[in-house]
C-alpha cells in the first residue's frame, strides 16, 4: 500500500491530456514511481508521512507526478537534440528519462524542525 494515491488525473492536471494508450502506461509507470519515491525517501532517513498531513500529501503526488512526466518527455533519455542545426541540451532531471526523483523532490517530505519557542526553556544536561 502507498503513502497516497496518484493517479493519471494528477499527471494530466501538470501536464496535458494523454491518450488512450498513454493513460494505462501511466498506472503502471505511476505504481512504480511510488516504489521508487518512498525508497528514496526512506534511504535519505525522512519517515512516511502521516496520513493527514496535507502539505507533504501534495509534496508526495507532485513529485510522483513529475517523475512519470520526465518518462513521458523523453523515454529514450536523449540529453542533446540538434533541431535545424541548433543544438541543445535537456535538463538534467528530463534528460535521463527514467524514475528517479530529484534530491528538492525527496527534500520536500523531510519535516520541518520547530525552533523552540519561549521564555523559559529549560534543556537537558
Amino acid at each position: 500500500m502507498f503513502w497516497f494515491t496518484v493517479t493519471p488525473g494528477d499527471i494530466v492536471k501538470r501536464w496535458r491530456p494523454l491518450e488512450d494508450a498513454e493513460t494505462g502506461v501511466a498506472e503502471q509507470i505511476i505504481e512504480d514511481a511510488q516504489d521508487i519515491f518512498e525508497s528514496a525517501v526512506e534511504a535519505a532517513g525522512i519517515a512516511a508521512p502521516a496520513p493527514d498531513d496535507e502539505r507533504r500529501k501534495r509534496a508526495y503526488i507532485r513529485a510522483v507526478a513529475y517523475m512519470v512526466i520526465r518518462v513521458f518527455k523523453n523515454p529514450d533519455g536523449i540529453l542533446t537534440e540538434t533541431l535545424d542545426g541548433y543544438t541543445y541540451r535537456r535538463d538534467s532531471a528530463v534528460s535521463t528519462g527514467m524514475l528517479q526523483p530529484t534530491a528538492d523532490e525527496i527534500d520536500q517530505l523531510r519535516p520541518t524542525a520547530r525552533p523552540r519557542r519561549g521564555a523559559f526553556t529549560i534543556r537537558p544536561s
